[in-house]
């Protein structure tokens, strides 16, 4: 690969967070990481009980958070951390996986390019799109209390 995708280094035998914010304008993108299922902790700041999934789309201005276990392997490996353009809603487009590695670290650091390869229940490039929200119950880890002091008031005009 010319050039030579970015890299993530996490390190062995932990559970490490990544998180993911969508500073896209239009398109709907889909991620996964080979060989690890991805646990959804947060979305837009909110603490989460979510699914653990293979795949997770995430449409403009959406950040989530997912929990990785790094305890399949040994220092030095390194796995495909991927993207694709969701095309089913888009009009045209041209199926495209940008890609990243993910490496385990430690002493036993190596260049290698990842042997891993995608999962095999992914969503086809031009599958309906769907948020995380419409297809999984994400619950709230906290709950907030809904209570209107009655000291306070506001009234909003807006003039269009």
């Amino acid at each position: 690969y010319y050039p030579a995708p970015p890299e993530i280094h996490v390190p062995v035998n932990c559970r490490v967070r990544l998180r993911f914010i969508s500073a896209t304008a239009h398109p709907m993108y889909r991620i996964s990481l080979d060989n690890h299922p991805l646990e959804i902790v947060e979305t837009d700041g909110t603490a989460v009980y979510g699914p653990t999934v293979h795949e997770m789309s995430i449409a403009p201005g959406e950040r989530y958070s997912a929990i990785i276990n790094t305890s399949e392997g040994k220092e030095g490996d390194a796995f495909w951390l991927r993207t694709s353009v969701a095309l089913g809603c888009m009009f045209g487009g041209v199926p495209q996986v940008g890609l990243a590695v993910v490496r385990y670290t430690g002493n036993e650091m190596t260049t290698a390019e990842p042997q891993s390869y995608a999962w095999s229940d992914l969503a086809n490039a031009t599958a309906l799109c769907a948020g995380l929200d419409q297809t999984y119950t994400l619950s709230p880890r906290e709950r907030e209390s809904c209570r209107v002091s009655r000291a306070s008031s506001q009234s909003h005009i807006f003039n269009s």
